[in-house]
């Protein structure tokens, strides 16, 4: 026990001065090590360090691990189990959730009772609640993600949208209004589209379709970058389908095939045809 009073009870390889300790040697403890000002926990393996308000604990927590310099790290954690926390505000308002490993600055800070998250980087995942099973990697990335559950998102990107599911997004912008099912690879793919189950691999590719068509694949620079296709569009190549604006069920494949294709909104005819080249 170390007080302002310069009272040491221990082992002697401690020096305090009421201010700084010093520690020569090793530490062990057989339960918990809790370093800090004001620190609440519980003594079931659990590892604390930091300054300030970190009044985080109850009878059933065990094998966390929590560093932070904030009084809002953490500090309503109570039944999680398993949790690793480093940063300022990281965590903050967790309180059963398990497995989780959050670092960086307010990263996961609004996530309550989520398991299994992956939160690396500053706001990463912030207003995550109750969705689990995510990985967030990146500054700002999966920042408008509140309770969707099972997506992966690398990259200084703020989607998937707030409650889906199944998402994987890779790249700056890549997704920002993403739906459940979506595939988005490279900066800017998938920016603007909003609609399930859509694929899109490479710079700007599907980056703008606005218009809830569902099952496009597009893979290549700026392949259907300015489309507005009803749905099941497969687009391989650069800027393959660039600019169609109607139809279903159509393919190309090559560099710039079928650009400029289907310029007419007419959804009805343009459907069932093949580019090559």
């Amino acid at each position: 026990v170390f007080t302002d009073s310069d009272t040491i009870e221990g082992d002697s390889s401690f020096t305090w001065d009421g201010s700084e300790l010093l520690v020569v040697g090793d530490i062990s403890a057989s339960n918990a090590v809790k370093i800090g000002k004001r620190i609440v926990f519980n003594d079931k393996c659990n590892t604390i360090i930091g300054h300030g308000n970190i009044s985080t604990g109850s009878d059933s927590g065990a094998c966390n691990i929590v560093i932070g310099a904030s009084s809002q790290t953490a500090r309503n954690l109570n039944d999680g189990t398993g949790n690793i926390i480093f940063g300022n505000r990281t965590g903050d308002k967790l309180t059963d959730g398990s497995h989780n490993i959050m670092i960086g600055t307010c990263a996961a800070c609004d996530q309550t009772t989520a398991s299994s998250t992956i939160a690396l980087g500053l706001r990463a995942g912030q207003q995550l609640t109750t969705g689990g099973c995510n990985v967030i990697l990146g500054n700002s990335a999966g920042c408008k993600l509140q309770d969707g559950a099972k997506n992966v998102v690398i990259g200084s990107t703020i989607g998937p949208a707030s409650d889906k599911n199944c998402v994987i997004l890779i790249g700056t912008n890549a997704g920002k209004c993403a739906s459940s099912g979506a595939i988005f690879i490279g900066r800017n793919a998938g920016k603007d589209n909003v609609a399930n189950g859509n694929i899109g691999i490479g710079f700007d590719a599907l980056k703008d379709e606005t218009e809830g068509g569902t099952g496009h694949v597009a893979i290549g620079c700026l392949a259907m970058c300015s489309t507005s296709c009803n749905a099941s569009t497969t687009a391989v190549g650069t800027q393959a389908f660039r600019f169609v604006v109607s139809g279903s069920f159509n393919t190309a494949m090559g560099f710039r095939a079928g650009e400029c294709a289907f310029r007419q909104n007419d959804n009805e005819n343009n459907r069932f045809n093949t580019v090559i080249g």
